[in-house]
């Protein structure tokens, strides 16, 4: 791991020493995402990587093998402190053979048009100009390419950071080049805004010529502000940004709440006085494909949190990824992957997951409506799943009541959670509607099965394919889809390394297995699992990979997951 600056251009060596190793790295962000601009193998015993930081923070280095054993040594130096590109000011460089990428960094808004040039300033260098702009998840806005000469247009989608990469298409030769950049600002006055006030709803709809609706309001310092949007018809699958008033800087966003399309920024704490908009748009904003109506709501203060006959309730003091978990009698889970069960509990509110706008004030909110509690044990936990860059360990209270009856409150016992831990509780509701405490909870650390059993399920779409690894410490993996009446769709793992030999086990969102809805083998010739079926309803359903044998089975190694839509309802 090491630490960085944006705009720091860094390179890593990675050099066989002895053996006959094959060296293999990356350069990875917080998320997981490989940030490397470009690779040279300069010999089978050496590979050099490149990467401009998109942000300051730390960065990760994992050194491995194309093939081969043996040592070697990591290197790791700055070639150039914060390259970041300054509108209508014109930069130089040089590219060395083998060395084709230099990366730069600049700040824009949504909505201002960006013009770059790039040209080589020896006429007998033999570079050939290529410009490339992404964003910070390495998505591709724009590009263009020329002889000597390149230019890129774009019309930037989001205000925040963005790369510019100035690339040379013959990498075995070098060079001068000579790099501008201009821009024509958006200006926020002539866009079409509608003024929204707090505790006021409003309806609006996404089309393909207005993907986004603006909303300006007025606030003030301190302020917590929640924001809502709901479709109400069509197949929009909404997306929200909060930024300040004149679109400088995103403060906030939020694509999906748990496992719905809708999107919420949950109790964002306003910086300053002065005005704010609101852009409510869709996945993928102006490149997106759904379209239709929504509610827009802006709330300010405390959440009003749903009464009922069971109510558990989490909060805690830090901008990190608590989540809330109760289990019925029947082994359903309420949690931000499953926000609801059938004739059930329901997650009315939660906060910060994926570390997706954060808040430093957080609530999770999970009840029972009158007459849909089913007499029993409930299983309570309240878990630490991620730190969000925040510092360790956390405050939190968690509550349980009954019929307006406090059963637990765990404030009174100043209690902390660190990375990975969690408090499990369990109350009891008797056949009168009665309860009490079973087990006032312990803080326990979960096994590496829990964490992929009840930690959350995995999202997968039709046409997605995803990789996992099943092992003796996690024999099981979870995925979630969401399906329509009548869709018919083929579902199949396939093992990729090892000798593992999968099962697939298809179930509705009630946990329940559909009939006809497991296979071990596709067919005599293979262990590969396949299962083709026909959705029953529509709703959320959940796909489980496990192995032959399950808890007791041998048989490991890593699989390959496909989840195909034959024909639609």
């Amino acid at each position: 791991a090491f630490g960085g600056q944006q705009g720091d251009l860094v390179r890593v060596i990675m050099a066989t020493t002895s053996g006959d190793l094959t060296p293999q790295l990356d350069i990875l962000n917080r998320g997981g995402v490989s940030i490397v601009s470009s690779e040279v193998q300069t010999s089978a015993t050496e590979l050099v990587a490149y990467a401009t930081l998109p942000e300051t923070g730390w960065y990760l280095v994992p050194a491995g093998r194309q093939a081969g054993v043996g040592s070697f040594d990591l290197y790791i130096d700055r070639l150039l402190a914060g390259a970041v590109l300054v509108p209508g000011e014109a930069v130089t460089g040089q590219f060395a053979p083998n060395a084709p990428s230099i990366s730069y960094i600049f700040n824009a808004r949504a909505g201002d048009l960006i013009a770059a040039t790039l040209f080589a300033t020896e006429e007998a260098s033999r570079v050939a100009p290529q410009l490339r702009l992404l964003n910070l998840s390495f998505q591709s806005i724009g590009d263009g390419s020329g002889a000597r000469f390149a230019t890129l247009r774009a019309t930037i989608p989001r205000s925040g950071t963005y790369i510019l990469q100035a690339n040379n298409g013959q990498p075995a030769f070098g060079g001068g080049f000579n790099l501008r950049l201009t821009t024509v600002p958006v200006d926020v006055t002539k866009l079409s805004v509608s003024p929204i006030t707090y505790n006021e709803q409003l309806r609006g709809f996404v089309a393909n010529d207005s993907p986004i609706s603006y909303y300006r309001f007025s606030g003030k310092a301190g302020e917590r502000v929640t924001i809502t949007m709901s479709t109400t018809s069509g197949n929009l699958d909404p997306y929200l940004i909060l930024s300040d008033g004149e679109l400088n800087e995103e403060l906030s966003f939020n694509d999906n709440v748990s496992a719905t399309r809708n999107a919420r920024i949950v109790r964002y704490r306003l910086e300053k006085d002065g005005d704010y908009l609101i852009l409510a748009t869709r996945s993928g904003l102006e490149e997106g494909t759904t379209v239709g109506g929504f509610d827009l709501a802006l709330t300010v203060g405390d959440i009003a949190l749903s009464p009922g006959a069971l109510t558990a309730s989490l909060l805690w003091n830090a901008a990190a990824d608590l989540n809330l978990f109760v289990r019925d009698p029947l082994g359903r889970i309420v949690s931000s992957s499953n926000p609801s069960v059938p004739g059930g509990g329901i997650l009315q509110i939660d906060s910060n997951t994926r570390c997706d706008t954060p808040t430093d004030q957080p609530v999770e909110h999970i009840y029972w409506a009158e007459g849909t509690v089913i007499p029993g044990d409930y299983d309570i936990w309240a878990w630490y799943q991620d730190a969000c860059g925040t510092i360790a360990p956390v405050d939190f209270a968690l509550t349980v009541a009954a019929n307006d009856q406090m059963l637990l409150d765990t404030a009174a016992r100043g209690m902390q959670l660190h990375p990975g831990e969690r408090l499990e509780t369990r109350v009891r509701v008797a056949e009168d509607g009665s309860a009490f405490v079973l087990d006032p909870g312990d803080i326990t650390r979960p096994t590496r099965q829990q964490e992929a059993s009840e930690g959350g399920d995995r999202l997968i779409v039709y046409g997605d394919t995803q990789t996992g690894i099943l092992s003796n410490e996690v024999y099981a993996l979870f995925y979630q889809f969401s399906g329509s009446a009548g869709d018919q769709i083929v579902i199949a793992a396939e093992t990729v390394e090892g000798d593992l030999d999968p099962i697939i086990v298809l179930r509705d969102s009630g946990d329940n297995t559909l009939p006809g809805g497991i296979n071990d083998d596709a067919n005599p010739s293979t262990r590969n699992a396949s299962v083709t079926y026909t959705l029953p309803a529509d709703g959320q359903y959940v796909i489980a990979v496990t192995r032959f044998g399950v808890r007791d089975g041998t048989t490991t190694g890593t699989f390959r997951l496909m989840l195909e839509l034959i024909e639609g309802s």
